[in-house]
Order: C-alpha cells, then structure tokens, then sequence
C-alpha cells in the first residue's frame, strides 16, 4: 500500500502550527471519530495554531471513510496521512518526524480508542515551557485490574533492568518538545514494537530533558482491540529487553529513515556519540524515590554521594575512567536483567493463573 501524503492545502499555510495533535488509528472506526472531534475541539480552545495529523496505519475496515468526511467538516487543519500498517508506535514516530520536518515546536500524542480524557490537555497545555516531556500518569484505570498489572510490571523491568525510573513509559497521553525528541528518533529501530517505551528510557536519560506528569483517568476503550494483547505480554517483554540493549549499544540499523533526521550518511545516534565524547565527562546519576533505600551496585566505582533537593543521588566520578550512562545502562542490564527478567515473568504467570479464576469488576 503506498503512503499517502497529506494534500497540499493542509501545508499551504506560511504559519507554522505551534501543536501537531499525532493520532495513529488502526481499524478504530467505531471511535476515530468521537475522539477526534472531542481533541479537535479542546484544542482548539486553547490554540488555533495545530494541526492534527490522523495517521491511518493500513485499517481494513471503515476507518479511510470516518476519516475522509471529518476532513470535509475540519477543513485543512484535520490531514490523514496513510501508510502500509508498521504497528502502533512506529506510527507515532512518523507523526513525531512529519511534526519535526516542519518545525513545529510542540506534539501531542494521543490514541484513538477513546481513553485519553481530552478535559487534561490544558493541563498538559500550561506546562509546555516548563517541561521538555509531559506524560499522563494513568492514577485511575477504567480498562481493568490486568492492564494496570502489565504498566506496573514494566514500570519496574525499566527500573531493575535499564537504571530509569519512568512512571509510566507506554502512556499514549503525552507532550513532547520537538527539539529534544527529534535528535533521539534516529536510535529508534524501524522494526522497533514498543517504540514509545524505547523513546521515554531515552528521554529519562538524555542530559536536561526536564519531565512533568499530569494525573489522569484512563477511560475504557469505545471501541476496537488494543494493540498489545496481555496473552502476548511474556513474550514482548523479552523482545522489549533484546531491542532496547540493542537501541543503547547504538547501532546503525535505526538509520533507514530518509528524510531529514537521517540524511547525507550519518546517524543520529552517532551524532549523539560525538557529541558525548566532545564534552567533559559528567556524574552518573541515578534517580530514585525519596522514601526508596540507597544501594550501591557492586561493579560501580566507589564515590562520595550528594542528594539534591529533588531528590537525585549523584555518583561524583572518582577517576576520569567513570563510565558513560550508556555502558553504565548495559553493566545494569547484564549483570541483573536475565535475573529480572525471571522474577518478572513469574510474578506475571503467578497474577495470570489467579486472575484467570477471578472474575475482575472492571
């Protein structure tokens, strides 16, 4: 299936939109148009300077006509970028790199089953220069008990097994500033699953990206079937563990994009290595919760420790030969990730033979 490009009245304008609204949708054509319509709206309240990008990822189902009768009623702000189906999260990084091509300052990401609450943007809205990543913070689920348990698992896989603390990696709620995430989407495989989770460990851990989060209700799905089935869960946990150690060695297979990003024969994350290597080597940090115990791993240097008051424990170099965060990241990993790992997926075979002898109300 050949993509299709937005039509050229939606990119006539000479002033740039300060917000690109991402939507990915796959066969969601029982909710594709509620939600936009509501997000359009909201929207639309706070600025007039957006666009909202509907990127259909390949619907075989009436989703290209939903789509087609609200760009007659939106007018040229509402643009349907359509493409052979890649996944959920490789079609937000498509959205993420259009928004970056022209400048746009701010993206919003949101899905189209309904369980993003539009009445949070402003939320989100107010805290655009405060904060580089804005996430929503899933505190009330109204998509059941098993859904929780999978963001808590992961939650704590990114901790034990990568170093990062992200509260919620996988949220599809989010605000993002385009000049701290364009630099990082060329380390993003194009066959990368879970690509959100991948792009929130790299935020967490690139050098002043400052992070927000919004307390949210996540709403039950209008319509459709989520993207990850919880019976897949084990094994996309594995695959999220080899892809995201392949994503911090920084290969250069996340470079097949063309396109501005990844042009002229270099690499974002090469790039990136470069620009590493030029700068005087800073602390390792490690961020913790500030009622959490403090441990010092064995194969990290010993050093002097300094709390700040936002609750970040340093680790001051105590040579020039401290590691780089990403090997730092890896020496975790292989040293205590196959372990976790196991823990985990037999915590999460525990919960799934209880859970399947209990009726959950959810």
């Amino acid at each position: 299936m050949p993509d299709e490009a937005p039509t050229p009245a939606a990119s006539s304008s000479s002033e740039i939109p300060e917000l690109a609204v991402v939507m990915p949708v796959f066969n969601e054509q029982a909710s594709a148009r509620k939600v936009a319509l509501e997000f359009f709206t909201e929207v639309e309240n706070w600025t007039e300077r957006f666009v909202f990008l509907a990127l259909d990822d390949g619907s075989t189902d009436g989703t290209p006509r939903v789509l087609a009768r609200l760009r007659e009623q939106l007018g040229s702000r509402f643009e349907i970028i359509r493409h052979a189906n890649r996944g959920h999260g490789q079609t937000c990084l498509a959205g993420y790199r259009l928004a970056a091509e022209r400048g746009i300052p701010f993206v919003l990401q949101v899905d189209s089953d309904g369980q993003c609450d539009p009445q949070y943007f402003f939320r989100f809205w107010r805290l655009r220069e405060k904060a580089d990543a804005v996430y929503g913070l899933r505190t009330r689920r109204d998509d059941g008990l098993r859904r929780l348990a999978a963001s808590m698992v992961l939650r704590a896989f990114l901790l034990v097994g990568f170093g990062a603390w992200c509260a919620d990696s996988n949220v599809p709620y989010r605000l993002l500033r385009t000049a701290m995430i364009a630099p990082l989407l060329g380390r993003i495989s194009p066959t990368f699953n879970l690509a959100n989770v991948a792009l929130a460990l790299l935020l967490r851990r690139a050098p002043g990206v400052r992070h927000a989060y919004v307390p949210i209700r996540f709403r039950e799905r209008y319509g459709g079937e989520p993207s990850v089935k919880l019976s897949l869960f084990g094994r996309k946990a594995l695959e999220l563990g080899r892809e995201l150690r392949a994503m911090l060695r920084g290969g250069r297979s996340a470079c097949l994009d063309k396109g501005p990003l990844a042009t002229d024969g270099w690499c974002a994350s090469d790039s990136l290595r470069q620009e590493q290597s030029a700068r005087p080597q800073k602390p390792v940090c490690l961020f913790l919760n500030k009622h959490a115990t403090m441990g010092r791993p064995a194969f990290l240097p010993r050093a002097p420790i300094a709390r700040d008051s936002f609750h970040h424990f340093h680790f001051a170099p105590a040579h020039p030969a401290v590691p780089s965060e990403p090997e730092l990241e890896l020496a975790v990993w292989q040293r205590v990730g196959p372990a976790a790992v196991v823990v985990l997926l037999a915590c999460w075979t525990a919960y799934s033979v209880v859970a399947s002898v209990t009726v959950w109300d959810s």
